[in-house]
């Protein structure tokens, strides 16, 4: 007999899933972010105020909305294998014919396409990874696949940059070869998908049919022993009070990754000359964001708790912010900003474990593309703003200040949710 235990076949499953969606959420996280780096040129060629980049900033997050939900409810019906091989293989062709964007208004229209196109990828894996992860491992393992955004930006950076020097190569601009260069892996990837996911344990041949057994019954146990009322349908978790409380936090959330991730080599542009290492300054707050995400994430984990987790770390995230925006000197600016991308990420990493404790069975997928999607909605709106804000006052301060109070919201609203723990019956593993 097989001696099995549960810790075994988590490193299993680890091994064999988690490099490969942190992969291809590396690739989304390239590709959606191309135009930030790209903008440094594009903004001039194509004729885009800082307002205009933000609206088609945000329309990705639109489209995103439009059908995030549609696409993991798709995603639970079709299987992983399908579904997520789809949605990597269309983003990649939408983000390498953004080269052929020659204005505000194909700029707006490839944007959006974009953002249909990776529709339910996030929440999608999210899901996924209930269907394997015990959820006393959530935390640390949904934490290490989300240091792919801090990770890829780290070395987007350097890697854009370096693209943008092949201006003028077969009559391309730079940032046209960032587009291509960044789009085509994901088709590649989204092909590999189709042969390499495996939908559920059930299908899982690379364990053991007594590991498969083990599994499928301790999830079963521990989604049996959930003492927190759920909803009963799609439709009641899309109503449930708390889930859409969860989904204004990561609105919060959202809105300073949307700041770090798109504006980010052009508020460095602003705080330091042009001849400063651009790419090399940027990367050096998203690679402690890794680190930290890690970190809290498997701190959380021992300690059992999940929401005071991730609050602290989106306070500390808004003084960060806030402190940005306050000061004149680029050190402390950049310091500030450091403070605040890294507890940004540190706080998002702990709070995906606490939506699955609130869901179960059919309620689960679609309730968990109603936060991401309303953080989606958040993020379609606030490049926009920032943009404005940047074009009216000439610098980013004032949209630094908004933010930060924005992330102070987020973590009250968590501390709220936290109040409502001994009527709601959560227990402590599951999302205290």
């Amino acid at each position: 007999m097989q001696n099995l235990s549960i810790d075994r076949i988590v490193g299993r499953v680890s091994k064999r899933l988690m490099w490969f969606v942190i992969l291809l959420y590396c690739l989304a996280i390239l590709d959606r972010g191309a135009a930030g780096f790209a903008a440094v040129t594009m903004r001039r060629d194509l004729h885009l105020t800082a307002e205009m980049f933000g609206i088609g900033t945000g329309l990705f997050f639109l489209g995103y909305l439009t059908m995030e939900v549609p696409s993991n409810i798709a995603l639970q019906r079709f299987g992983a294998k399908i579904w997520i091989s789809r949605i990597t293989f269309t983003w990649g062709i939408v983000v390498a014919a953004m080269a052929l964007a020659v204005g505000a208004q194909s700029f707006y229209g490839f944007r959006f396409l974009l953002g249909i196109a990776e529709a339910g990828l996030f929440p999608g894996i999210v899901y996924y990874m209930t269907l394997w992860f015990p959820k006393a491992y959530r935390a640390r393992y949904f934490a290490i696949f989300m240091t792919a955004i801090p990770a890829t930006i780290a070395l987007a950076a350097p890697i854009s940059t370096s693209i943008l020097r092949l201006d003028g190569w077969l009559g391309l601009s730079g940032w046209q070869w960032i587009f291509v260069l960044e789009g085509f892996p994901s088709v590649i990837a989204g092909v590999v998908s189709w042969f390499y996911l495996t939908d559920a344990p059930a299908n899982a041949r690379w364990l053991s049919p007594e590991e498969r057994d083990y599994l499928i019954a301790y999830l079963e146990r521990e989604e049996a022993e959930k003492s927190a009322p759920k909803p009963r349908s799609t439709l009641h978790a899309l109503a449930d009070p708390r889930v859409i409380t969860l989904g204004l936090v990561y609105g919060s959330i959202n809105i300073g990754l949307t700041m770090a991730a798109n504006w980010m080599p052009q508020v460095v542009h602003g705080i330091f000359n042009s001849n400063a290492p651009v790419g090399i300054i940027i990367a050096i707050p998203f690679v402690l964001a890794a680190a930290a995400m890690m970190y809290w994430g498997r701190h959380s984990d021992l300690k059992g708790e999940r929401i005071l987790h991730s609050a602290s770390a989106l306070a500390l995230s808004g003084g960060g912010w806030i402190l940005s925006g306050l000061e004149s000197n680029p050190v402390l600016i950049f310091g500030g900003l450091t403070v605040a991308i890294v507890c940004l990420y540190a706080s998002m990493g702990v709070f995906w474990a606490i939506p699955p404790a609130y869901l179960s069975g059919k309620s689960s997928a679609s309730g968990i593309a109603l936060v991401s999607a309303m953080g989606s909605l958040a993020a379609a709106l606030s490049p926009g703003i920032v943009g404005y804000i940047k074009d009216s006052s000439g610098s980013f301060g004032f949209a630094l200040l908004l933010i930060g109070l924005v992330s102070l919201v987020g973590a009250l609203l968590l501390v709220a949710l936290k109040m409502q723990k001994a009527s709601t019956g959560v227990g402590k593993v599951e999302a205290t």
